[in-house]
């Protein structure tokens, strides 16, 4: 502060109401606050003003001296010199020489908590210029009023931001801001403001500010560990709010959207992410998204701009369940569980036929959702959702979208089936991974059959598809779910299997669901494609003894042992990661079981035997031995390998041992029996 008395420049603001506020005079300062204006700043004003903000004149109110004289005085003046702040900065917008000279002030770290202190102090009364009156409010206006003074001073300088967002002051009064909940027990959302909550902008500047967002974590984690939980909770609590129909559907859908960015920051640290999952929060997200939807399509107008506008929030949403992270598989889950897939289809049959920037933005959405119905948790989930009929029948006659959305039901509808039609243990009987014996026989199975009876016994539920009455059904299958009935099917199944390969980058690929309807899938296109792949490795040149000339005047599958032939030596590898895959077209290439053994095949494909050296790897080479072994008169065995995406950048390879057998009506298919999972 400047000795003796203080200069000013001719304004409305003169020299000695200046240096009377600067010597204490509570009535001054307030008349300070009254009368400047933007023209009248100048750097002694702001030297007053700070003065009475200064860091050791903060009381403390856990030892009560607030109540002690100068504390209560303290306050007053803080209380007026802060909200003068307000005119200071808008100064500053308007002299570049002055802001210069005031951002020097600012970024002092003595400054910076001591705002931050008298602003929490401010809010801990419930204390602004100007208080909410009305008998009963809560303290929400004061919240209001000085979160917007924050956004403001944050926006002032980027220098001033820094100094900010890297104090752990601030991040503690920004938890207070979120975290406070008023008499009816709900957080602070001001719906109201042109602007948008500034509670809300005020937490995604210091979110997407990537060292803020590093002391936010740190003054997180050092409470107590519940309050992590809380702070998820809070969260969810303010997407909540945006579902109530008082809330403007422009303003509802715009908040939510800032919301989804300030999620999608805090989930990048891992442990705050593990808070959010334990709040199901995509599923709560997703289903007040889908909320919002229906007040906008069951309104009087039903405005297509409307339903257009939650693309945005929609596709926020997709790439937080999607990208990089650990637990892809249960995030579709969960988002498809929240109505995921119905608020897709009802913002898709919304998009004009001419509409393809909005139309390219939901076709991923669409195709990885499809892509992930591989598992069977996904599939699941996406045949009880209900979709809208109006909308899956406009988006059947959609010129860009409809060719999208009926591959997503053929494939969701063929996928169904299979799962439908899986045996009622749903194959665990052939998932052990350590046979007492080299081969299949009998006395193994029995076995195996033995150890899953010995095993906790859980409940299924029972999938019957029936045809559907018409072809403009959102599935051309329906799924209708009876009882439960008793399986015999353990919770887990004995193995020698080394440890992660159950769980790798924190994912498990579970061994009584996604490991037996994987097999089921491969057998089911191994029967579906059979010819086909034969036809095709007939006609291709690879590298190995069974290459054989192809004469477009001869049909190699007239020659039954010439058929029999190719499949004992061919794997038939479908590749469910490819980006073919995730376009929803098959992927197979085609291995001869000699490269395979040889270690000649694709690096891509490439069996790790250094890692699997114990039993794992011998089993597999026992199986490719067996296979090439095989006589072409009695072989009724083939097998496939199927790659599946999981968990970070890791694949699952599972290698299925198929017999040919007769099914319930008499025609042949093929069916596993047998198989080896390996990750990479």
């Amino acid at each position: 502060m400047p000795n003796g008395r203080l200069r000013s420049r001719q304004s409305g603001i003169s020299s000695q109401l200046l240096n009377q506020a600067a010597a204490g005079s509570e009535e001054h300062v307030q008349q300070l606050f009254g009368t400047l204006s933007p023209e009248d700043c100048t750097i002694d004003v702001v030297k007053v003003v700070l003065k009475h903000l200064e860091l050791d004149l903060v009381p403390n109110v856990a030892e009560g001296q607030h109540n002690d004289s100068p504390y209560p005085e303290n306050g007053r003046r803080a209380l007026f010199s802060i909200s003068t702040l307000d005119h200071v900065l808008e100064a500053c917008r308007r002299d570049r020489k002055l802001k210069e000279e005031v951002v020097g002030l600012l970024v002092d770290r003595d400054c910076v908590e001591g705002l931050c202190l008298w602003a929490n102090f401010f809010l801990h009364f419930g204390l602004s210029i100007p208080m909410d009156d009305t008998p009963g409010a809560d303290f929400r206006k004061a919240y209001f009023l000085h979160a917007k003074f924050f956004s403001d001073l944050l926006n002032s300088d980027p220098r001033v931001r820094a100094a900010f967002l890297t104090n752990p002051t601030f991040s503690d009064l920004l938890i207070r801001f979120w975290m406070t909940v008023g008499k009816s027990e709900e957080c602070f959302i001001d719906f109201d403001e042109p602007q948008g909550c500034p509670i809300i902008h005020l937490f995604l500047k210091l979110v997407s500010d990537d060292d803020g967002r590093e002391v936010l974590f740190y003054q997180i984690f050092d409470r107590p560990p519940e309050f992590a939980n809380d702070f998820a909770e809070t969260m969810i609590d303010r997407f909540r709010r945006c579902t109530s129909r008082l809330v403007p559907l422009t303003r509802a859908i715009a908040t939510a959207d800032g919301l989804l960015t300030a999620t999608n920051l805090l989930v990048s640290n891992k442990t705050i992410k593990r808070r959010f999952i334990a709040a199901d929060y995509l599923s709560i997200i997703s289903s007040f998204l889908h909320k919002i939807c229906r007040h906008i399509v069951n309104g009087e107008r039903h405005p297509a701009d409307l339903i257009i506008m939650l693309i945005r929030p929609l596709s926020k949403l997709f790439t937080m369940a999607s990208v990089g992270d650990y637990r892809i598989v249960g995030n579709w889950r969960d988002l498809v569980m929240g109505n995921f897939l119905t608020l897709l289809i009802q913002v898709m049959s919304d998009i004009r036929p001419n509409d393809r920037v909005s139309a390219n933005v939901c076709i991923p959405m669409l195709k990885l959702l499809c892509w992930n119905t591989v598992y069977p948790q996904v599939l699941y989930a996406v045949t009880e959702a209900r979709i809208p009929e109006n909308a899956a029948l406009s988006l059947l006659e959609h010129p860009i979208l409809g060719e999208h959305w009926t591959g997503f039901r053929a494939i969701a509808r063929d996928r169904a089936k299979v799962y439908a039609e899986m045996p009622e243990d749903k194959g665990v009987g052939m998932l052990c991974d350590n046979p007492k014996k080299s081969d299949w026989d009998e006395r193994h199975r029995a076995e195996c059959s033995e150890a899953r009876v010995r095993h906790k016994r859980t409940y299924i539920r029972s999938i019957i598809i029936l045809p559907s009455p018409s072809s403009h059904s959102v599935f051309p299958i329906h799924f209708i779910h009876f009882k439960s009935v008793l399986a015999h099917r353990p919770l887990t199944f004995t193995s020698t299997l080394h440890p992660t390969g159950h769980r790798i980058s924190h994912s498990w690929y579970p061994h009584t669901s996604t490991r037996p309807f994987h097999i089921a899938l491969l057998a089911s296109l191994y029967s579906q494609s059979y010819n086909e792949v034969l036809t095709d490795y007939a006609a291709s040149s690879y590298s190995s003894p069974l290459r054989m000339p192809h004469s477009p005047n001869r049909n190699p599958l007239n020659d039954v042992n010439l058929k029999r032939g190719l499949h004992t030596r061919v794997i038939p590898v479908i590749n469910f990661v490819s980006s073919s895959a995730i376009n929803g077209q098959l992927s197979i290439t085609l291995e001869t079981i000699d490269n395979v053994y040889s270690g000649e095949r694709d690096e891509a494909m490439q069996v790790d035997f250094q890692r699997y050296s114990g039993h794992m790897g011998r089993r597999y080479r026992e199986m490719l031995e067996e296979q090439r072994r095989a006589t072409t008169n009695a072989l009724k065995t083939a097998l496939i390998e199927g790659v599946f995406p999981h968990g970070d950048d890791t694949v699952v390879t599972l290698t299925v041992k198929l017999e040919e057998r007769r099914g319930v009506g008499g025609e042949m298919k093929w069916e596993g029996v047998y198989s080896i999972v390996r990750f990479g």
